[in-house]
């Protein structure tokens, strides 16, 4: 169920603009820098799941938990000759109260339906009767999933494993883009302050933030290289090394600029 809202949003410069969208949530507008920019502050309906009391693969039943867990990966197309709530119609793939479903007004509600169309699935857990029942690794895992399509155990695993790569990835992305925007929290007075000087303000601190930057890369590094030593050595240090590479470079780089600079400031003396 979603409702047609307006959505605040500040860029860079601390300006705000207002742009309307359709969300599941309801966005709070008391909050809003700008007046006039209403949202409704309830739903006349809510979100909800619909299961199946019984879904079978073969001789067994699934567990509540797996089929809580099986993807809803199509759209249904709601039957416009339904009974439907008063003021409501049947526009394309959606349940809806607008009177003009291609410019919706704010308030607006649109109620779509996701649905599993699985003809054939794999499970991989433990049998338990005729049901299922999680399969705990020597790790503490439990293992209870099914998969669409007819897979063997293999399959699904190297799947499992896919997955977790991805998410370690994406965990360590998140990690280092976190670390680095701290370290530019931590120069942003500094950067603030640079500003005021003409010129050269945007300068001084786009150079605080690529430092930053840097900084909040070794950082993870180190931190993802210290995680890994046990399990992958030859990669640790790898990392390792390439940080004290970057670390190496900006200090020769610092060293080059400081030794330029009085050569610089000499040259001028003799100019003038």
């Amino acid at each position: 169920v979603e409702i047609y809202q307006w959505r605040e949003t500040e860029d860079a410069d601390n300006n705000y603009t207002y742009d309307k969208e359709w969300s599941e949530e309801l966005i709070d507008s008391s909050s809003f820098r700008r007046s006039g920019y209403d949202n409704p502050t309830a739903k006349p309906f809510e979100s909800a799941g619909f299961f199946c009391d019984k879904v079978e693969i073969g001789a067994f039943v699934l567990s509540d938990e797996q089929i809580a867990d099986l993807e809803t990966d199509e759209t249904l197309t709601p039957d416009a000759s339904s009974a439907l709530p008063q003021g409501y119609k049947v526009s394309e793939n959606y349940i809806t109260n607008s009177a003009d479903p291609e410019h919706p007004s704010v308030g607006d509600i649109r109620i779509s339906y996701e649905y599993n169309d699985f003809s054939a699935a794999s499970v991989l857990a433990v049998q338990k009767g005729n049901s299922f029942d999680g399969y705990v690794s020597e790790s503490g895992k439990v293992i209870n999933r099914v998969d669409e399509g007819n897979l063997n155990s293999e399959q699904v695993i190297n799947k499992m494993t896919e997955e977790n790569n991805a998410l370690k990835w994406a965990l360590r992305a998140i990690g280092a883009v976190a670390v680095i925007l701290g370290y530019m929290s931590i120069i942003g007075p500094l950067s603030r302050l640079a500003s005021f000087v003409p010129l050269l303000g945007g300068l001084v601190g786009a150079v605080l933030y690529l430092i930053a930057g840097l900084v909040g890369l070794v950082h993870s590094a180190i931190v993802i290289a210290i995680a890994w030593f046990v399990f992958r050595p030859v990669l640790s240090i790898i990392l390792l090394a390439a940080a004290a590479a970057i670390v190496v470079a900006v200090v020769v780089l610092l060293k080059k600029k400081k030794k330029a600079a009085p050569s610089e400031a000499v040259e001028a003396e003799v100019m003038a």
